[in-house]
Protein backbone atom coordinates (compact mmCIF):
# COMPACT_ATOMS: atom_id res chain seq x y z
CA UNK A 1 0.00 0.00 0.00
CA UNK A 2 1.53 3.01 -0.70
CA UNK A 3 0.70 6.94 -1.11
CA UNK A 4 0.77 8.85 -4.39
CA UNK A 5 0.42 12.59 -4.86
CA UNK A 6 -0.78 13.69 -7.96
CA UNK A 7 -0.88 17.24 -9.85
CA UNK A 8 -2.96 20.11 -7.45
CA UNK A 9 -6.02 21.26 -8.46
CA UNK A 10 -6.65 24.84 -6.63
CA UNK A 11 -10.53 23.84 -7.41
CA UNK A 12 -10.21 20.97 -5.40
CA UNK A 13 -9.01 22.75 -2.23
CA UNK A 14 -11.95 22.38 0.20
CA UNK A 15 -13.52 20.29 3.05
CA UNK A 16 -16.53 19.61 4.09
CA UNK A 17 -17.45 18.49 0.62
CA UNK A 18 -19.23 14.92 -0.87
CA UNK A 19 -17.33 13.28 -3.92
CA UNK A 20 -19.05 9.73 -5.27
CA UNK A 21 -18.33 7.77 -7.81
CA UNK A 22 -20.07 7.10 -10.49
CA UNK A 23 -18.07 4.92 -12.32
CA UNK A 24 -14.47 3.00 -12.57
CA UNK A 25 -12.92 6.49 -14.33
CA UNK A 26 -15.34 9.39 -13.28
CA UNK A 27 -16.20 11.11 -9.86
CA UNK A 28 -18.84 13.97 -8.69
CA UNK A 29 -17.62 16.15 -6.21
CA UNK A 30 -20.27 18.58 -4.98
CA UNK A 31 -20.38 21.74 -2.52
CA UNK A 32 -17.77 22.12 0.65
CA UNK A 33 -16.35 24.80 2.17
CA UNK A 34 -13.36 26.81 -0.01
CA UNK A 35 -11.93 29.96 -0.31
CA UNK A 36 -13.87 32.23 2.89
CA UNK A 37 -17.47 30.37 1.49
CA UNK A 38 -19.51 27.56 1.67
CA UNK A 39 -20.08 26.21 -2.23
CA UNK A 40 -22.48 25.32 -4.40
CA UNK A 41 -20.80 23.83 -7.52
CA UNK A 42 -20.11 20.50 -9.34
CA UNK A 43 -17.18 19.22 -10.66
CA UNK A 44 -16.89 16.13 -12.63
CA UNK A 45 -13.69 14.18 -12.51
CA UNK A 46 -12.53 11.93 -14.83
CA UNK A 47 -9.56 9.89 -13.85
CA UNK A 48 -7.35 7.50 -16.89
CA UNK A 49 -5.67 4.82 -16.32
CA UNK A 50 -2.37 6.45 -15.95
CA UNK A 51 -4.71 8.63 -13.29
CA UNK A 52 -4.29 11.30 -15.04
CA UNK A 53 -6.98 14.17 -14.47
CA UNK A 54 -9.83 15.95 -16.40
CA UNK A 55 -11.67 18.05 -13.93
CA UNK A 56 -14.94 20.15 -15.26
CA UNK A 57 -16.87 22.29 -14.15
CA UNK A 58 -20.76 21.99 -14.48
CA UNK A 59 -22.35 25.36 -15.92
CA UNK A 60 -25.28 26.11 -13.80
CA UNK A 61 -28.95 25.64 -14.45
CA UNK A 62 -32.36 26.06 -12.90
CA UNK A 63 -33.12 24.25 -10.51
CA UNK A 64 -30.02 24.06 -8.23
CA UNK A 65 -29.24 23.15 -4.78
CA UNK A 66 -28.13 26.01 -2.12
CA UNK A 67 -24.72 26.10 -1.21
CA UNK A 68 -23.38 24.13 1.72
CA UNK A 69 -21.22 22.07 3.56
CA UNK A 70 -21.21 19.11 5.81
CA UNK A 71 -23.65 17.56 3.66
CA UNK A 72 -24.34 13.77 2.50
CA UNK A 73 -24.25 12.27 -1.12
CA UNK A 74 -24.04 8.80 -2.08
CA UNK A 75 -23.92 7.05 -6.09
CA UNK A 76 -27.76 6.71 -7.17
CA UNK A 77 -28.60 4.77 -10.15
CA UNK A 78 -27.89 5.52 -14.06
CA UNK A 79 -24.92 6.69 -13.01
CA UNK A 80 -26.02 9.50 -10.91
CA UNK A 81 -26.23 10.88 -7.47
CA UNK A 82 -28.34 12.00 -4.46
CA UNK A 83 -27.25 14.79 -2.22
CA UNK A 84 -28.72 15.16 0.97
CA UNK A 85 -28.95 18.11 3.46
CA UNK A 86 -25.88 19.83 5.17
CA UNK A 87 -25.21 23.31 6.43
CA UNK A 88 -25.89 26.46 4.84
CA UNK A 89 -24.91 28.40 7.48
CA UNK A 90 -23.80 28.32 11.58
CA UNK A 91 -27.77 28.32 12.05
CA UNK A 92 -29.51 26.87 8.83
CA UNK A 93 -29.09 23.27 8.93
CA UNK A 94 -30.78 21.92 5.55
CA UNK A 95 -33.58 18.91 5.08
CA UNK A 96 -33.77 19.12 0.88
CA UNK A 97 -32.44 16.19 -0.91
CA UNK A 98 -31.50 16.36 -4.87
CA UNK A 99 -30.64 14.17 -7.13
CA UNK A 100 -28.50 14.43 -10.28
CA UNK A 101 -28.42 12.27 -13.78
CA UNK A 102 -28.20 14.91 -16.49
CA UNK A 103 -29.52 17.70 -14.48
CA UNK A 104 -30.40 18.63 -10.67
CA UNK A 105 -34.01 17.01 -9.86
CA UNK A 106 -35.37 18.21 -6.52
CA UNK A 107 -36.70 14.75 -4.49
CA UNK A 108 -40.23 14.65 -2.75
CA UNK A 109 -40.34 12.07 0.11
CA UNK A 110 -42.79 10.37 1.79
CA UNK A 111 -42.99 9.19 5.40
CA UNK A 112 -41.50 10.49 9.06
CA UNK A 113 -38.58 12.78 7.64
CA UNK A 114 -35.08 13.59 9.39
CA UNK A 115 -34.87 16.78 11.64
CA UNK A 116 -32.29 19.41 9.06
CA UNK A 117 -28.83 18.39 10.08
CA UNK A 118 -24.93 18.33 9.00
CA UNK A 119 -22.60 16.40 10.01
CA UNK A 120 -24.36 12.96 8.90
CA UNK A 121 -23.97 9.63 6.44
CA UNK A 122 -25.78 8.38 3.88
CA UNK A 123 -24.96 4.99 2.61
CA UNK A 124 -26.33 2.85 0.00
CA UNK A 125 -27.28 -0.38 1.19
CA UNK A 126 -30.13 -3.38 -0.43
CA UNK A 127 -31.33 -0.76 -2.95
CA UNK A 128 -32.02 1.95 -0.32
CA UNK A 129 -30.32 4.39 1.74
CA UNK A 130 -29.52 4.73 5.37
CA UNK A 131 -29.34 8.22 7.10
CA UNK A 132 -27.45 7.96 10.37
CA UNK A 133 -26.97 10.58 13.20
CA UNK A 134 -25.57 14.37 12.54
CA UNK A 135 -26.01 17.82 14.32
CA UNK A 136 -28.22 20.90 14.25
CA UNK A 137 -27.34 23.94 16.31
CA UNK A 138 -29.52 22.28 19.00
CA UNK A 139 -27.26 19.08 19.30
CA UNK A 140 -26.35 15.87 18.49
CA UNK A 141 -28.61 13.65 16.84
CA UNK A 142 -28.62 9.59 17.93
CA UNK A 143 -30.94 8.46 14.88
CA UNK A 144 -31.06 6.46 12.17
CA UNK A 145 -33.66 6.42 9.13
CA UNK A 146 -34.21 4.66 5.76
CA UNK A 147 -34.75 6.41 2.49
CA UNK A 148 -36.67 3.42 0.44
CA UNK A 149 -36.92 2.80 -3.27
CA UNK A 150 -39.97 4.97 -3.92
CA UNK A 151 -38.66 8.14 -1.28
CA UNK A 152 -40.23 6.78 1.05
CA UNK A 153 -38.69 7.55 4.88
CA UNK A 154 -38.73 5.57 7.74
CA UNK A 155 -37.46 5.88 11.09
CA UNK A 156 -35.23 2.91 13.23
CA UNK A 157 -36.91 3.04 16.44
CA UNK A 158 -34.41 1.85 19.20
CA UNK A 159 -30.98 0.54 18.99
CA UNK A 160 -27.69 2.23 18.31
CA UNK A 161 -26.48 5.42 16.50
CA UNK A 162 -23.12 7.25 15.58
CA UNK A 163 -23.64 10.32 16.38
CA UNK A 164 -21.96 12.98 15.23
CA UNK A 165 -18.94 13.32 12.81
CA UNK A 166 -18.61 9.58 12.19
CA UNK A 167 -18.07 8.17 9.00
CA UNK A 168 -19.71 5.30 6.53
CA UNK A 169 -19.23 3.08 4.39
CA UNK A 170 -20.92 -0.21 2.86
CA UNK A 171 -19.29 -3.67 4.18
CA UNK A 172 -20.74 -7.57 4.11
CA UNK A 173 -24.12 -6.45 2.76
CA UNK A 174 -24.76 -3.67 5.46
CA UNK A 175 -23.03 -0.51 6.72
CA UNK A 176 -19.97 0.04 8.78
CA UNK A 177 -20.43 3.13 10.87
CA UNK A 178 -16.94 4.30 12.11
CA UNK A 179 -16.03 7.11 15.11
CA UNK A 180 -18.16 10.27 15.87
CA UNK A 181 -19.07 11.29 19.06
CA UNK A 182 -20.01 7.42 20.17
CA UNK A 183 -16.17 6.72 19.67
CA UNK A 184 -16.96 3.47 18.72
CA UNK A 185 -17.84 1.27 15.22
CA UNK A 186 -21.02 -0.06 14.83
CA UNK A 187 -22.16 -2.34 11.82
CA UNK A 188 -25.70 -1.88 10.35
CA UNK A 189 -26.78 -5.58 9.12
CA UNK A 190 -30.15 -4.54 7.93
CA UNK A 191 -32.15 -4.95 11.21
CA UNK A 192 -30.05 -3.43 13.67
CA UNK A 193 -26.87 -2.08 14.73
CA UNK A 194 -24.13 -3.89 16.59
CA UNK A 195 -21.37 -2.38 18.44
CA UNK A 196 -17.83 -4.03 16.94
CA UNK A 197 -15.51 -1.76 19.20
CA UNK A 198 -14.22 1.02 20.96
CA UNK A 199 -11.46 1.49 18.43
CA UNK A 200 -12.99 4.11 16.56
CA UNK A 201 -12.70 7.35 18.75
CA UNK A 202 -12.13 9.61 16.19
CA UNK A 203 -13.51 12.38 14.08
CA UNK A 204 -13.04 14.00 10.69
CA UNK A 205 -11.98 11.19 8.58
CA UNK A 206 -13.10 9.32 5.93
CA UNK A 207 -14.03 5.77 5.46
CA UNK A 208 -14.16 3.66 2.08
CA UNK A 209 -14.64 0.05 0.55
CA UNK A 210 -11.24 -1.67 0.19
CA UNK A 211 -9.97 -5.07 -1.38
CA UNK A 212 -14.26 -6.46 -1.62
CA UNK A 213 -14.09 -7.14 2.39
CA UNK A 214 -12.21 -4.28 4.23
CA UNK A 215 -13.09 -0.88 4.61
CA UNK A 216 -9.93 1.42 5.00
CA UNK A 217 -10.30 4.85 7.56
CA UNK A 218 -8.15 7.98 6.00
CA UNK A 219 -6.95 10.24 8.18
CA UNK A 220 -8.97 12.00 10.73
CA UNK A 221 -7.99 12.88 14.44
CA UNK A 222 -8.36 11.10 17.69
CA UNK A 223 -10.84 12.25 19.94
CA UNK A 224 -8.44 12.79 22.89
CA UNK A 225 -5.14 13.82 22.35
CA UNK A 226 -2.12 13.57 24.50
CA UNK A 227 0.09 16.54 25.11
CA UNK A 228 3.04 14.79 24.25
CA UNK A 229 1.51 13.00 20.85
CA UNK A 230 4.13 13.66 17.86
CA UNK A 231 0.67 13.38 15.67
CA UNK A 232 1.58 10.35 13.47
CA UNK A 233 -2.06 9.62 13.97
CA UNK A 234 -2.61 11.95 11.43
CA UNK A 235 -0.81 9.92 8.70
CA UNK A 236 -2.88 6.64 9.27
CA UNK A 237 -4.70 4.35 7.15
CA UNK A 238 -6.31 2.10 9.16
CA UNK A 239 -7.53 -1.09 7.30
CA UNK A 240 -10.38 -3.05 8.65
CA UNK A 241 -12.66 -5.75 8.32
CA UNK A 242 -15.06 -7.33 10.34
CA UNK A 243 -14.96 -10.96 11.98
CA UNK A 244 -17.98 -13.47 12.23
CA UNK A 245 -18.99 -11.89 15.58
CA UNK A 246 -19.17 -8.30 14.19
CA UNK A 247 -16.15 -7.59 16.53
CA UNK A 248 -14.04 -4.84 14.91
CA UNK A 249 -10.46 -6.29 13.43
CA UNK A 250 -7.62 -3.77 12.33
CA UNK A 251 -5.88 -5.80 9.90
CA UNK A 252 -2.89 -3.26 8.97
CA UNK A 253 -2.08 0.32 10.28
CA UNK A 254 -0.06 2.17 7.74
CA UNK A 255 2.03 5.40 8.19
CA UNK A 256 2.14 7.05 4.95
CA UNK A 257 3.04 10.38 4.12
CA UNK A 258 0.86 12.73 1.63
CA UNK A 259 2.69 15.33 -0.47
CA UNK A 260 5.43 17.24 1.22
CA UNK A 261 5.24 14.67 4.50
CA UNK A 262 2.36 16.26 5.86
CA UNK A 263 -0.80 14.44 7.20
CA UNK A 264 -3.98 13.98 5.73
CA UNK A 265 -6.25 16.21 5.57
CA UNK A 266 -9.11 16.08 7.70
CA UNK A 267 -12.93 16.42 6.16
CA UNK A 268 -11.63 15.25 3.18
CA UNK A 269 -13.46 13.03 0.74
CA UNK A 270 -12.68 9.55 -0.45
CA UNK A 271 -13.61 7.37 -3.01
CA UNK A 272 -12.88 3.65 -4.06
CA UNK A 273 -12.44 3.56 -8.18
CA UNK A 274 -11.45 0.11 -8.18
CA UNK A 275 -11.00 -2.07 -5.14
CA UNK A 276 -7.40 -1.36 -4.95
CA UNK A 277 -7.19 2.30 -5.50
CA UNK A 278 -9.00 5.35 -3.39
CA UNK A 279 -8.77 8.60 -4.72
CA UNK A 280 -8.54 11.14 -1.90
CA UNK A 281 -9.85 14.94 -2.68
CA UNK A 282 -9.58 18.08 -0.79
CA UNK A 283 -9.90 18.45 3.29
CA UNK A 284 -7.44 20.39 5.68
CA UNK A 285 -4.66 20.78 7.62
CA UNK A 286 -5.25 20.41 11.63
CA UNK A 287 -4.29 23.75 13.02
CA UNK A 288 -6.17 25.99 15.44
CA UNK A 289 -9.86 26.20 15.44
CA UNK A 290 -11.58 27.95 12.47
CA UNK A 291 -8.25 28.62 10.68
CA UNK A 292 -8.67 27.67 7.03
CA UNK A 293 -5.71 25.94 6.19
CA UNK A 294 -6.46 23.64 2.86
CA UNK A 295 -4.37 20.55 2.60
CA UNK A 296 -3.35 18.85 -0.75
CA UNK A 297 -6.14 18.47 -2.83
CA UNK A 298 -5.38 15.05 -4.58
CA UNK A 299 -3.62 12.29 -4.27
CA UNK A 300 -4.07 8.11 -4.11
CA UNK A 301 -3.65 5.40 -2.04
CA UNK A 302 -3.21 1.82 -3.80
Amino acid sequence: MRCVPLDQVDLLRRWGHTAVATSSSRVLVFGGFGGHRRLDDLLVLDVDDHLALAIFVVAKTTPWPRARERHAAAAAVTEGMLVCFGRASPNEPLSDIWRWTDGWTRVETTGEPPRPRWGHTLTPANGSFVLAGGRDRDGVMCDLFVLGPRNDWARLVGGLSPGFAHAAAPLDGGVLFFGGTRRSALFWDGHQCHDCGDEAARFAHALVPWGGDEVLVVGGIPMRIEEDDDHTHLLAVLRLRLDGSHRLVIRRHDILAARGGGPFPVHAAAVSLRPDLVLVIGGGVPTVPFDRHFGDSFFVIE
